[in-house]
């Protein structure tokens, strides 16, 4: 028994047996180095999103007073649009007027014309009937 207990074998069979190796601080290094490179690009894009997306207090009190002046300035050009709606109408209204003043004209002159010829036609036979009046007239005498 003596021999067996300082055995070279006897060493092997009292531990565990491990299949796989041992794993090296080199795999260990490259996994933090890996985390750390990770939590600094997401942090590094937080970064980004906040710059991005966030406004610096100064830089907002300056957009809200920009804000407010363009709402300013777009209730002016809304009262403008409105009076320029209004004074459109009323122009609207006058030259819908002087279309039917002169659709009126047009008809007038028409009826003139035919009360024209109907005189000129009249007066045609007047002319006739003196005409021969005077004739009849002077062979009476």
């Amino acid at each position: 028994m003596f021999l067996r207990r300082r055995a070279r074998s006897r060493d092997l069979s009292g531990g565990a047996v491990v299949l796989t190796a041992v794993r090296s601080t080199r795999a260990k290094l490259v996994r933090v180095l890996v985390a750390l490179a990770v939590l600094g690009g997401v942090g590094a894009a937080g970064a980004w999103y906040l710059d991005n997306h966030f406004v610096p207090v100064g830089e907002f009190e300056q957009l809200s007073a920009d804000l407010r002046g363009l709402e300013q300035d777009n209730q002016q050009l809304r009262e403008r649009l409105r009076e320029s709606d209004a004074a459109g109408q009323e122009l609207r209204d006058e030259l819908q007027r002087a279309g039917l003043d002169l659709e009126i004209a047009a008809v007038t002159r028409m009826e003139l014309e035919r009360q024209i010829v109907v005189l000129n036609e009249q007066l045609k036979q007047v002319q006739e009937e003196l005409e021969f009046i005077k004739t009849a007239g002077s062979d009476k005498r």
